[in-house]
């Protein structure tokens, strides 16, 4: 893929994954729901391509900045996804039961619980893909891993446990979503700029903590901005400055 491509290659659009049909339905309705409101601009596609046609184990650790992220991704990124998802939102039973069907994985927060560890070391060693935001909740500014705050090193543990790379994954514009008049199809679709960086391998964890994985996120958020020239305004904001109210 050509430094900083525009538009998302044909295999980054809608497909089933095999043998979870709860899965291949969440995906189909997030299709169908965004797809006529966002515009990908994909970077780095082909580092996680590789790694999916070698289908083996890896995690996907992206940053945080709308409840849009996990959505958006999961219909952009190369075969199915098991997500690490906070306990709040499997609540609802017919939700949460939904959920754990398509693969998700309850995450208590701070504090994981064992049996959350577990089930991620035994998705990894099944040859699954695991998503997680290792930044724990939404983040901009100087709050986020982007502009230098840490993170939590789960990731890197579970990773580092299970001798599997990562790949740090960069979203942004996804927080414009927020904004009820990008919802108008008369306004055009909302770009939304994703990359992804080449996988940390396992025998460059000299240590299993998140200080590689940050420097990582952070150096393909540079590359980002100058790829696709984004100016301030396509930076990561809260809900509140989108909104005009901060």
């Amino acid at each position: 893929m050509p430094f900083g491509e525009r538009q998302p290659p044909r295999s980054a659009g809608w497909r089933a994954p095999r043998g979870n049909w709860a899965y291949w339905v969440s995906q189909g309705i997030v299709w169908s729901l965004l797809a006529g409101f966002i515009r990908r601009q994909l970077h780095g596609y082909e580092n996680v391509a590789a790694l999916r046609r070698g289908r083996g184990a890896f995690v996907l650790a992206a940053n945080h900045i709308s409840h849009f992220d996990g959505p958006i991704l999961t219909m952009t990124a190369p075969g199915a996804i098991d997500w690490l998802t906070t306990e709040e939102f499997f609540l609802p039973y017919g939700l949460g039961a939904w959920m754990r069907k398509s693969g998700g994985i309850s995450l208590p927060w701070p504090t994981p619980v064992l049996g959350a560890v577990r089930e991620s070391l035994r998705r990894l060693r099944g040859g699954r893909v695991l998503g997680i935001f290792p930044e724990g909740g939404l983040r901009s500014g100087a709050t986020s891993v982007l502009e230098g705050a840490p993170i939590a090193r789960g990731a890197a543990w579970l990773a580092a446990r299970e001798r599997v790379p990562v790949v740090p994954c960069v979203i942004l514009g996804t927080d414009r979503l927020y904004v009820a008049r990008n919802w108008q199809p008369w306004r055009g679709r909302v770009p939304v700029w994703i990359g992804f960086g080449p996988p940390i391998r396992p025998d460059e964890w000299t240590d299993p903590s998140a200080g590689l994985l940050g420097e990582r996120l952070r150096a393909l958020y540079a590359e980002m901005k100058m790829a696709f020239d984004l100016q301030p305004d396509d930076l990561p904001m809260t809900f509140q400055q989108r909104n005009g109210r901060a």
